[in-house]
């Protein structure tokens, strides 16, 4: 249900590691590329949610682009949304009043593994060619 849903990292249950991670890098405003797993319902992307909140405010959702790979898994999701989303820098907006607003935006891709091969070959070349992995 959303009402349980994090709302912040601070609101984020058992896993007081993860959180302490989480906030170090909401403070320095460098978010790694991360990984999340583990079965259904244990709040991934409730948690990638509540960092982005965190980091954005009420403006998060124009940073994030979420996409279930189950459902849009091709190569053609890669080279349309995700490249369309990722080509405009975010370096001149203005910043929210307590907020860090760090110059990047979140891609969260739901079941990634379920992305054809040549998705994920796609993917890591755009990664590659925009942030010189």
């Amino acid at each position: 249900m959303e009402k349980y849903r994090p709302q912040g990292v601070d609101d984020i249950a058992h896993q007081d590691e993860v959180v302490k991670t989480l906030k170090n890098a909401i403070q320095t405003g460098t978010l790694p590329h991360l990984l999340f797993y583990g079965p259904p319902g244990t709040g991934k992307t409730s948690t990638i949610l509540a960092v982005a909140r965190s980091l954005f405010g009420p403006e998060y959702r124009s940073r994030i682009l979420e996409l279930n790979a189950s459902d849009e898994r091709g190569i053609k999701v890669v080279r349309e949304k995700v490249k369309q989303f990722a080509q405009f820098t975010v370096t001149g907006l203005e910043k929210t009043a307590g907020y860090p607003c760090p110059p990047f935006k979140i891609i969260i891709l739901d079941e990634a593994d379920t992305m054809t091969t040549e998705a994920q070959a796609a993917l890591r070349r755009t990664m590659e060619v925009r942030w010189g992995g």
